[in-house]
């Protein structure tokens, strides 16, 4: 989330934030966006490729844009109609999953309308096959978010000292999440 940041209304839930999200005004806008383009940069200079080769050549930011946590909904369908991707759930953008988890979605619930005799079938069994894999995605974007907060000195000194540890196993967990090939077995549980 290099160029996102908080900016959360009264009583809006958060997933994430950038630094120095406090200079941006009500609407967004950076009061200096050359140093903010350059603070971003430094974040993220030791990034894999090619993040930080595209942020070299961002000279500067100009407003910061908010991410909101989207409440869970208690269901994905009514009637003859059903929610698939970030209508049904919204994914943070901490893990790159959005897009992924709309085309598991469209596999899941095509194969689902395929073998069951109605659409209300069909949409229950397709949200029973897709709320659990979900609940994880969205809890290792929450993870990643929170990974990139920091709160001082001491919270980045504390940050900087844990990641290391904690990075690998973050990788591990992710590569088996993604292992899931929805196009391979979409009406089994991953």
């Amino acid at each position: 989330m290099p160029f996102s940041a908080i900016s959360k209304p009264k009583g809006s839930p958060s997933i994430g934030s950038t630094p120095n999200a406090a200079r941006a005004g009500e609407n967004g806008k950076i009061a200096d966006p050359r140093g903010y383009a350059k603070e971003i940069l430094a974040l993220h200079v030791d990034d894999p490729s090619p993040n930080a080769e595209i942020l070299e050549h961002v000279d500067r930011i100009e407003r910061s844009y908010p991410v909101y946590d989207v409440p869970k909904l208690p269901c994905w369908h009514k009637g003859r109609v059903a929610l698939i991707g970030d209508a049904a759930h919204a994914v943070g953008p901490h893990a790159g999953q959005g897009a992924s988890m709309a085309i598991e979605d469209a596999l899941v619930l095509a194969a689902s309308l395929a073998v069951e005799q109605s659409c209300a079938a069909a949409f229950r069994r397709f949200e029973k096959l897709r709320r659990e894999r979900i609940d994880q995605v969205v809890k290792l974007t929450a993870r990643n978010s929170s990974q990139k907060r920091t709160g001082g000195w001491l919270g980045l000194l504390i940050r900087d000292l844990v990641l290391p540890f904690l990075i690998p196993r973050g990788i591990k967990m992710g590569r088996e999440l993604l292992r899931y090939r929805a196009d391979l077995t979409p009406l089994e549980q991953p």
